[in-house]
C-alpha cells in the first residue's frame, strides 16, 4: 500500500511488515509503496520487452554495417604528429585510423606493416619526409599486398605527397595508384577530399564481402 496509508488492522500491519523485512521473500522482487495505477505501470514495464537498439548505422559505414573502415596511413616517423589533422579528419568520419610500428626490431615492424596491408580497406601511402627509395618500396608493398595473405587487392589506395618539396616530387607520378598533392608546408585534410569522396565505393566492396562471409 503507499506509503501515505497506513494499515488499520494488527493484522494488516503484521503481514506489511513481514513483506518488507523478510529476505526471503524480498529476494529477486521489488516492492512499490505506491498506489495501484503505479503499480500497473511497474508490471507493465517489467513484462514489455527489451527495446532493440539499431546499430546498423554505427560509424560511417552504411546500413547493415558491422565495423568502420580501417585506414592504414604508411609514412615515416618523422612525419606522424604532422599527419594529427588528417588522422583527426579520418576518425571524425568514423573510420579506424592505424599506423606503422616505429619502434622495435625490425622484424617485428614488418610483421606489423605486412598485417596492417593484410587487413585494410584503404591505404595512404605519405611521401613527406622519406625519400624517393622508400617511397618505391611502398608502392611495391601495395601492389604485393595479395601475397601477405589478402583474397582481393586493397579497395582504396593512393599517395599523398607532401612537404617538404623538392625536384622529384613535383615530378612524381605512378600507374600504380593515385596521386594526391599537399600545397603548403603542413598537412592540411583538404589534399586527402579525392581519396574520401571513394569511401562509399569501398563501403560497399567491404560490405559485400562482410555478407558474403557471414552467409558462408
Amino acid at each position: 500500500c503507499p506509503e501515505s496509508r497506513k494499515p488499520s488492522e494488527a493484522r494488516q500491519k503484521e503481514f506489511l511488515e513481514s513483506v518488507m523485512h523478510d529476505e526471503g521473500i524480498l529476494s529477486g522482487s521489488e516492492v512499490v509503496r505506491e498506489s495501484l495505477n503505479t503499480l500497473k505501470e511497474a508490471l507493465l514495464d517489467r513484462l514489455s520487452p527489451e527495446p532493440k537498439i539499431d546499430l546498423s548505422n554505427a560509424g560511417v559505414r552504411g546500413p547493415g554495417s558491422a565495423s568502420p573502415i580501417r585506414v592504414y596511413i604508411i609514412c615515416v616517423a618523422e612525419d606522424e604528429e604532422k599527419l594529427q589533422p588528417i588522422e583527426d579528419h579520418l576518425f571524425s568520419l568514423g573510420c579506424e585510423v592505424q599506423f606503422p610500428m616505429f619502434e622495435g626490431e625490425p622484424a617485428e615492424i614488418l610483421e606489423a606493416h605486412r598485417y596492417q596491408l593484410q587487413t585494410c580497406d584503404a591505404a595512404l601511402i605519405v611521401f613527406g619526409a622519406g625519400s624517393l627509395h622508400w617511397m618505391d618500396i611502398k608502392l611495391l608493398d601495395l601492389a604485393r599486398a595479395t601475397g601477405y595473405g589478402r583474397d582481393a587487392p586493397i579497395p582504396l589506395t593512393g599517395v599523398l605527397v607532401g612537404p617538404p618539396g623538392d625536384h622529384r616530387k613535383k615530378r612524381f607520378r605512378t600507374h600504380l595508384t593515385e596521386v594526391y598533392r599537399q600545397s603548403g608546408e603542413a598537412f592540411t585534410t583538404d589534399s586527402i577530399q579525392p581519396f574520401v569522396d571513394r569511401f562509399d565505393a569501398v563501403r560497399d566492396l567491404v560490405d559485400k564481402r562482410e555478407t558474403e562471409d557471414s552467409d558462408a
